[in-house]
């Protein structure tokens, strides 16, 4: 762990998010005493939900090459496992590493996205360790030279991470870390079910699609009760019409009827944020988001925008 009242800042962390996960990977390989010992090893890290391994590029590269350990790219190295990439490559990726490195590491973003021989190689396959609030306060003492306190670190990190990577910066203060933290989720993060929407049981001319919703919130209710199992639950449905029908009411209105939270996106929600690799990172935080929440209505709006790679010509 890191000593409070000593921390020094690993080489090529330049931000907060960085120095947290080299914290979290750190504490997670200190409990692999045998893969820091030993002269072999080869150990799989399954990452929280909607983290990009490659995010982690920075921070396992310090961690690997860097004083205490400094073994080289010979000695060490490591591989993501991405849940996008074919079973072939994976195994490929990992076969080369394997036969030109004793020590490996890998990184996956789903634990059923490790293929058989990985899991076969692995000598141990364990949960990337939380970020906790230790972390943050050590992260911003030497990234952003702010002291938090316990209770601050915990307050920042109940707000979803994309958001508390985004409002660490240098110069501010914690009050104001916090009113900007509450501002936005207030007024575009749905932090909990919408009550002042009505249910859809007090909703009128959505015809099929208003008795779906009612009877996805029965089952709910039956499936909460133990009635049901969760495979009998229905896990979706596609609205369509031109804009202004009613489609984001709708969504508000079945979640406040089965009192989940809402999750509303949308595709250029997600396109609006850079390149293929950032829209991916969103896409994949609405998802986890929705996920880390459920029983939850994931509502995605314009869904007819995503493109039909079948349908691309050449050089699109």
């Amino acid at each position: 762990m890191w000593n409070d009242n000593h921390v020094q800042k690993p080489r090529h962390l330049q931000s907060v998010q960085n120095f947290v996960f080299h914290c979290c990977l750190k504490r997670s390989l200190r409990q692999q005493t045998s893969f820091l010992q030993a002269p072999n090893g080869f150990v799989v890290i399954i990452l929280p939900t909607g983290h990009d391994p490659e995010d982690y590029k920075r921070s396992v590269t310090d961690i690997l090459h860097s004083k205490p350990l400094t073994w080289d790219t010979k000695e060490a190295n490591y591989f993501y496992i991405h849940q996008r990439t074919r079973q072939e490559k994976l195994d490929g990726d990992f076969a080369s590493e394997h036969q030109r490195t004793k020590k490996l590491l890998a990184l996956a973003e789903d634990r059923d996205a490790i293929t058989p021989m990985i899991k076969l190689a692995a000598d141990v396959i364990i949960d990337l360790c939380p970020i906790s609030a230790r972390d943050l306060r050590a992260a911003c003492r030497v990234v952003l030279n702010l002291n938090l306190t316990e209770a601050q670190a915990q307050d920042i990190l109940a707000y979803p991470l994309e958001l508390v990577w985004s409002v660490l910066r240098p110069g501010r203060s914690v009050d104001n870390i916090l009113r900007r933290l509450l501002a936005v989720t207030e007024s575009q993060v749905s932090r909990k079910p919408e009550t002042a929407a009505l249910p859809l049981s007090a909703m009128h001319g959505y015809g099929s699609a208003q008795l779906w919703g009612l009877e996805l919130a029965e089952d709910l209710r039956d499936w909460a009760a133990g009635s049901i199992s969760w495979s009998d639950v229905d896990k979706g449905i596609v609205l369509s019409g031109p804009p202004g029908v009613g489609k984001t009411v709708y969504a508000r209105a079945l979640a406040q009827e089965c009192g989940v939270e809402l999750v509303a996106t949308s595709f250029s929600r997600w396109q609006a944020t850079g390149h293929l690799g950032d829209l991916l990172r969103a896409m994949r935080s609405d998802f986890a988001r929705a996920k880390s929440n459920a029983p939850s209505v994931l509502f995605i709006d314009e869904l007819d925008s995503v493109g039909d790679r079948a349908r691309f010509s050449e050089g699109q």
